[in-house]
């Protein structure tokens, strides 16, 4: 019985021997494998013998190449990571031409997005290898691959990935607000080709002008999932880096501006404004805004500035020359104050506002020279004559030029036109 018992342990031990001895690799003739079923289906096709390119052979090889990719045996030869690209290529151009015949709309965006991605990773990896010199691990010994072999690798590999890696900026912006996690994602992979070997001679720091419009999309990606102060602090490092974006640069601008206004941080606010006034002389929006900012804070010569600045940029519009008006009414430098506020008037005769500031400046100096009766009478005329005005343009703005024209009249001893604007009398 202890015989038998003991024998039955033995065939167990031999059986768990075996059971652990490694299994021989195949990945080198899977690659061969792959290799001859690419050229095959190219080969079909060159010579007619299959009018549209055998995806099903396309479908095997990349079956057979799951193994070599991850075999310590071939994962690091250059004809593994050569043969994952242009097989993804042919997976590329399936669905560029499925698109094409569903009216330019893909079957799967992002089954696109993820082979452009494939395709940049395996070129890149077929270059690091090829252009990298190779050492003996102690078991395998890499194929060497000579300089001038290297630089066609390389120019090969260049060839298929540039398309694809462009492609990654565009996937990062059609997806920013359906899947921003997925768009970073590619986003992160498009940054990193800038300081990529495969990429170096693109020079894509000085050569691309499409990074800044990248930086905003990673930018817009991070807004929803912000809830700390460095989240913010990050935010602002990518829009930052968008500022020199033609197409979005004014608006990347207005975004800063926004976050340090909701911060409370006018400091930073009007900083960024001022970046606006020098990088957007065309647009008014930022000098009007930071005119405004420096009027609060009552630098009024700043201001004045500014709207001498607002009138060289706009010499046909009446944005300075109401602004100026507004300050020199708020200095109380009244003639001035009309001066300014009629030549806004001028530039736009329709400017309700513009006239209001001719109403209230002119009805102020009446006022302040009420012992002067000649002089007071000529201010309340002029006063009269601009509330009438913004009356006929803005029949509806009643709180602009209502009250002011009752008592006015009133003033006057005009008790029939007073009596008609009465009921603004409150």
């Amino acid at each position: 019985m202890k015989k038998i018992l003991f024998l039955s342990l033995a065939l167990l031990l031999s059986v768990c021997a075996y059971a652990q001895k490694p299994k021989k690799s195949t990945a080198k003739t899977d690659l061969k494998k792959a290799q001859t079923l690419l050229d095959k289906a190219v080969n079909e096709l060159k010579t007619g013998a299959s009018k549209t390119l055998d995806y099903t052979k396309i479908d095997q090889a990349w079956e057979l190449l799951q193994n070599c990719m991850e075999d310590p045996i071939t994962n690091g030869g250059v004809d593994t990571w050569s043969t994952a690209g242009r097989c993804q290529v042919f997976y590329m151009n399936k669905m560029l031409n499925d698109r094409t015949a569903n009216n330019g709309q893909f079957a799967d965006v992002n089954a696109f997005f993820d082979n452009q991605e494939r395709i940049v990773s395996y070129f890149s990896k077929m270059d690091s290898i090829s252009s990298v010199p190779p050492k003996f691990d102690g078991k395998h010994m890499p194929k060497f691959v000579n300089p001038e072999e290297a630089k066609k690798n390389h120019d090969y590999a260049l060839m298929n990935a540039k398309a694809p890696r462009d492609n990654l900026l565009i996937a990062g912006n059609m997806l920013m607000e359906k899947n921003p996690k997925q768009a970073m994602h590619y986003l992160d992979v498009y940054f990193s080709t800038f300081d990529a070997p495969l990429f170096r001679e693109c020079n894509y720091h000085e050569t691309d002008t499409m990074q800044y419009d990248a930086n905003l999309f990673y930018a817009m990606c991070l807004i929803p999932e912000a809830k700390t102060p460095a989240d913010t602090a990050k935010i602002i490092s990518y829009l930052e880096k968008a500022m020199p974006s033609k197409k979005n640069g004014q608006a990347v601008c207005i975004q800063i501006m926004q976050i340090y206004h909701d911060q409370g941080n006018m400091t930073k606010w009007a900083e960024m404004c001022r970046k606006g006034v020098a990088e957007y002389p065309e647009e008014p929006a930022f000098l009007t805004n930071l005119l405004n900012f420096e009027m609060n804070n009552q630098n009024w010569d700043e201001a004045l500035k500014l709207a001498d600045k607002l009138i060289a940029n706009f010499p046909d519009k009446d944005y300075g020359y109401y602004q100026r008006g507004a300050i020199y009414y708020q200095q109380r430098n009244l003639d001035k104050a009309i001066q300014a506020f009629t030549e806004a008037t001028q530039h736009s005769p329709e400017s309700v506002d513009a006239w209001a500031g001719v109403g209230n400046s002119a009805w102020m100096l009446a006022q302040n020279n009420a012992s002067n009766k000649e002089l007071s009478k000529k201010y309340y005329a002029q006063a009269i004559e601009a509330y009438e005005h913004a009356h006929d343009i803005a029949p509806d703005r009643e709180d602009i030029w209502g009250y002011p024209l009752y008592a006015i009249y009133n003033n006057t001893q005009n008790t029939a036109k007073a009596a008609q604007y009465k009921k603004y009398n409150k």
